[in-house]
């Protein structure tokens, strides 16, 4: 809707935002105890914590789309 279109794009900025100085303090942080050379694999399991902690929460906070409801004959 209209009137809620502002604060989505708020909300996604923001959030694109706090990510990107997330990545950039886990990069310092394994970088000054030289991490980043020894285990790799915990720099990407670190940075893809974010990323499924959304995708899991979302499954619970929104709404199922047109496309979903139609293909279930839940039409009203």
């Amino acid at each position: 809707p209209n009137k809620n279109r502002g604060k989505g794009v708020l909300l996604i900025n923001t959030c694109i935002s706090i990510g990107k100085l997330y990545a950039v303090c886990l990069g310092i942080l394994f970088i000054q105890q030289n991490i980043a050379e020894t285990n790799w694999k915990l720099m990407m399991v670190s940075g893809s914590l974010p990323n499924l902690i959304v995708i899991l929460g979302s499954q619970f906070v929104l709404p199922e789309s047109p496309r979903f409801l139609f293909s279930h004959h839940r039409y009203t």
